[in-house]
């Protein structure tokens, strides 16, 4: 069984002043380490403006192309390559009735990472069949993560957009 490790490194630089910050996770304890990683699916999709499925999980799932265990994935990660574009990445739970939308930036990632316990867990202030709570600052609307993503899709601010995909999973 095999680890996938995620390191972090901020670098800011300010010119004015001449202040730097640097901070990294490499080599230490706050490495994310991610045990029982045996498989992974990399490639590189080519996306429009309208939503596409580019992973679907379910419980028990036998692995094939584009369906995962919803209990054996451990990671994923997206990001778009091509210039001046920028994606929506979107995360469902059917069952649920919930859904949410991250904004990726162009060259930036977005990352996702195994609740422990169900899943790619989300969640948000409202659903399809009920209208959101009104968010007033410094309230909590959401007491928890009840929602457990069985999809994501991904739409670009443009067409042909070059997208990274990587998904690590358990066999």
């Amino acid at each position: 069984m095999g680890n996938l490790t995620l390191n972090i490194t901020e670098n800011i630089d300010v010119s004015t002043g001449g202040f730097q910050y640097n901070y990294t996770t490499t080599g230490s304890s706050f490495d994310l380490v991610i045990a029982n990683v045996d498989a992974f699916n990399a490639q590189t999709l080519n996306v429009g403006t309208a939503f596409v499925q580019i992973a679907k999980f379910a419980d028990g799932a036998t692995q094939a192309m584009g369906l995962y265990d919803k209990q054996k994935i451990k990671y994923v990660r997206i990001r778009p390559t091509t210039a001046s574009r920028t994606l929506t990445v979107q995360l469902s739970d059917a069952t649920n009735n919930k859904q949410v939308n991250y904004f990726c930036a162009t060259d930036e990632a977005i990352y996702f990472v195994h609740s422990g316990t169900s899943g790619i867990t989300f969640d948000c202030n409202s659903s399809i069949s009920a209208p959101a709570d009104e968010v007033v600052q410094g309230t909590q609307n959401v007491t928890g993560l009840a929602a457990s993503a069985d999809e994501i899709q991904i739409k670009s601010s443009g067409a042909n957009t070059s997208v990274d995909v990587l998904i690590a999973y358990d066999l």
